[in-house]
């Protein structure tokens, strides 16, 4: 019996080794589209790694804007600038309230900012966040917080891709890691928004996800997420730090393929001062480059909705 532990330990041990070799060494040489199990960085239309390199040098913001992609596409920074106001975009590519609640706590009191703006999507009410989780680990330098939400997140693609940058960076390779490159529809402004000035619209005959009224989905706020909203709200609080909750604009027709979007404002609503868009008007399909994300002219009209309601609470 003895003897076979000791086997079985050893194996286990050797095949543990081995896995790590082969995970880095294929990551590493591997062509990006060949990623499998481990995020790969590589991206052109979200420009995470540029705003995350940004924030790193910015101090004393008057607006810190949080979110998902709406968030980084749906909140000009010059907007902001225009009316008196230096704002910073944290908005990060499917980003949850996990992940928002991460990058309140490591910038906050970097930025310190005067007010807070937390964008939701209600779709990303439910999501576990390792899409999001995947990007921070291959960018930020990885933390113990970092660390722990890979754990939490208890996901292949999240053990690999934390183990795979880990190494990156004791090797000092992640210098080679690719960066952001421009692309002919959507251009980084210092600040952390991307501009898209896309003519595409949003679909009207319900062929995009989401986007079929038929197909009625219901929203629902996870009790994990609801607890790292609180989280942040306290952590504002002691601060002293004023901020909004808004829901952004998305397309008619998708907005109203939600099943109960009364309730979710409802539950929103309890966390303090919270604005739905799509509640007060629905913008032309015209003002969008999918079914949910708003392009120039969108962003035009909706930033004047937004400043607005940050007069009004000045």
């Amino acid at each position: 019996m003895k003897k076979f532990v000791v086997s079985f330990l050893l194996f286990s041990f050797y095949s543990v080794g081995l896995y790590g070799i082969l995970l880095f060494t294929y990551s590493y040489l591997a062509p990006n589209k060949f990623g499998g199990n481990v995020f790969k960085y590589n991206t052109s239309f979200d420009y995470s790694k540029s705003r995350l390199r940004e924030a790193d040098t910015v101090k004393n913001v008057d607006l810190l804007i949080m979110g998902s992609s709406h968030a980084y596409r749906g909140y000009d920074v010059r907007a902001f600038k225009a009316k008196g106001m230096k704002a910073f975009n944290l908005g990060t590519s499917a980003q949850t309230l996990i992940q928002t609640n991460y990058l309140l706590d490591k910038y906050v009191d970097k930025l310190k900012p005067k007010m807070v703006i937390i964008d939701i999507y209600p779709i990303m009410l439910n999501t576990d966040g390792v899409e999001s989780l995947l990007q921070l680990l291959a960018i930020l330098k990885i933390d113990k917080k970092l660390k722990d939400m890979a754990f939490e997140a208890n996901d292949l693609r999240a053990y690999n891709t934390l183990f795979y940058y880990s190494v990156l960076n004791k090797l000092g390779l992640s210098r080679n890691l690719m960066n952001d490159e421009p692309d002919d529809k959507n251009k980084y402004i210092s600040g952390g928004y991307v501009e898209n000035r896309s003519s595409a619209r949003a679909s009207k005959d319900g062929s995009e996800e989401g986007s079929d009224k038929s197909k009625q989905v219901e929203l629902i706020f996870s009790l994990k997420q609801q607890e790292m909203l609180k989280g942040m709200i306290n952590k504002l609080k002691e601060r002293k730090i004023p901020y909004i909750i808004f829901q952004s604009p998305i397309s008619k027709r998708m907005y109203q393929s939600f099943s109960n979007n009364k309730e979710i404002d409802v539950k929103l609503s309890a966390y303090g001062p919270y604005y739905n868009y799509n509640e007060v008007r629905f913008l032309d399909d015209s003002c969008f480059i999918d079914n949910n994300h708003l392009n120039y002219n969108g962003v035009k009209i909706y930033d004047k909705f937004v400043m607005d309601k940050i007069n009004a609470l000045r």
